[in-house]
């Protein structure tokens, strides 16, 4: 498998033809929008990045709601936990 970095890249990916594929599976849309939410996700753009809020060292450390929304365009699920 070769490396970049400390990064691996399975051999198939290399392969230019198996590469666009995979791109045009992850974007395509059905009728009712795109079939992978996260293939939304770098058009995200919560209001507070404009004003420059989101880039402010407080907002670093703050999790906010649309902090979770940007993880659900990712599929990703988040759960509360108790401290």
């Amino acid at each position: 498998m070769p490396r970049f970095g400390g990064l691996r890249i399975p051999e198939e990916l290399l392969d230019e033809m198996h590469a666009r594929a995979l791109l045009r599976s992850y974007f395509r849309r059905d009728s009712s929008g795109f079939v992978y939410s996260g293939a939304m996700f770098d058009t995200y753009y919560p209001a507070d990045t404009a004003e420059g809020i989101a880039d402010s060292p407080a907002a670093a450390n703050a999790i906010t709601a649309r902090d979770i929304v940007a993880l659900s365009t990712l599929g990703i699920r988040t759960t509360g936990t108790r401290r």
